[in-house]
C-alpha cells in the first residue's frame, strides 16, 4: 500500500458505467458506441471489421490526428477499400462500413 496521503488512481475509484457515456478505444468504436447509444452484436462485428482492416492494409481505418476527429471519421465514413487486396473488400468492408442503426438484423 503507498503512502497515506496519496490520491487513488482513477480507474479504481470509477463506479459503473452509466447511459450515455462513451467508453473504449476510439480507433475501434462502433457508430452506436460512438454516439454513447446503448451497443449489441453488430458493434463487435463492426469493431472486427476495424479490426481485419488494420491486419490487412497494415494502417487503422479511421485514423485522425486526435480522439474527436476519429470518432467524427467513424460516424460520417467509411475505410478505403482501395488499400486492400480485392477479396478482403466484401469481408472488411461489410463489417466495417458505416451504416445507420436498423431494427433488422443482417
Amino acid at each position: 500500500m503507498g503512502p497515506k496521503n496519496a490520491t487513488p488512481d482513477v480507474t479504481q475509484t470509477m463506479g459503473l458505467t452509466e447511459p450515455g457515456m462513451v467508453m473504449g478505444t476510439a480507433a475501434y468504436m462502433s457508430p452506436e458506441q460512438a454516439r454513447g447509444e446503448a451497443v449489441d452484436t453488430r458493434s463487435d462485428i463492426f469493431s472486427f471489421g476495424v479490426v481485419l482492416y488494420e491486419m490487412i492494409s497494415g494502417r487503422r481505418a479511421f485514423a485522425r490526428a486526435s480522439i474527436v476527429e476519429t470518432l467524427s471519421a467513424i460516424l460520417l465514413t467509411s475505410p478505403r477499400l482501395s488499400t486492400l487486396p480485392r477479396m478482403s473488400w466484401r469481408l472488411s468492408g461489410a463489417a466495417c462500413a458505416n451504416r445507420p442503426r436498423t431494427g433488422s438484423r443482417r
